[in-house]
């Protein structure tokens, strides 16, 4: 039985000379050592490297594992963002605590240093409102009203919550959300 060709490992060899778990790494990472910088070597170091450096005004889409869509590389042991280290690379370290590296182009793999900037998480959340990445209204999975409903139930404030829940075949809460602004609130 061949043993996996990565230093110190002594599980049964899979794919490509690597064990399973080293094998997966680097599936997914560019590189099967999680521990390793960005700056040595590996494929998915050799994109940010390469990021880094891009002067196109297209999207520079990260290629390898992603995380909700955001390209993620196994760094120092910690699962991190691609973007969010092209953008500290580029940019210098964030300018307050728990800011956000933002995407002016609305796309979440994208790790062209032009399209990213530092902002705050309200900035950014508005940016996802503008690109049409962030789900409202009916576009929710699971809405229960159109836009139009939502609508003609704000339009007849005199009607009880009840009789309005019985005739959207919703429960009385949900209308009282509603005329309270807390859920539609980007619906006039």
């Amino acid at each position: 039985m061949k043993l996996c060709n990565e230093e110190g490992c002594q599980r049964p060899m899979v794919a490509r000379g690597m064990c399973g778990l080293h094998y997966m790494r680097w599936r997914r990472y560019g590189d099967s050592d999680p521990v390793k910088r960005f700056a040595s070597h590996g494929a998915g170091a050799e994109f940010i490297s390469r990021a880094i450096q891009y002067r196109g005004t297209d999207c520079y889409l990260w290629p390898y594992g992603k995380k909700d869509g955001y390209g993620s590389i196994q760094l120092d042991g910690h699962s991190q963002r691609a973007h969010r280290i092209v953008c500290e690379s580029v940019y210098g370290p964030p300018p307050f605590p728990k800011a956000d590296a933002a995407h002016t182009c609305g796309v979440r793999a994208c790790c062209n240093p032009a399209h990213l900037r530092w902002d705050t998480r309200k900035g950014n959340m508005a940016d996802s409102l503008t690109h049409g990445t962030r789900l409202l209204g009916e576009r929710v999975t699971g809405a229960k009203l159109t836009t139009a409903e939502v609508i003609a139930i704000r339009s007849q404030p005199d009607r009880s919550q009840n009789d309005l829940a019985r005739e959207y075949g919703v429960q009385q809460s949900l209308i009282s959300a509603i005329r309270s602004r807390k859920i539609w609130r980007h619906v006039s």
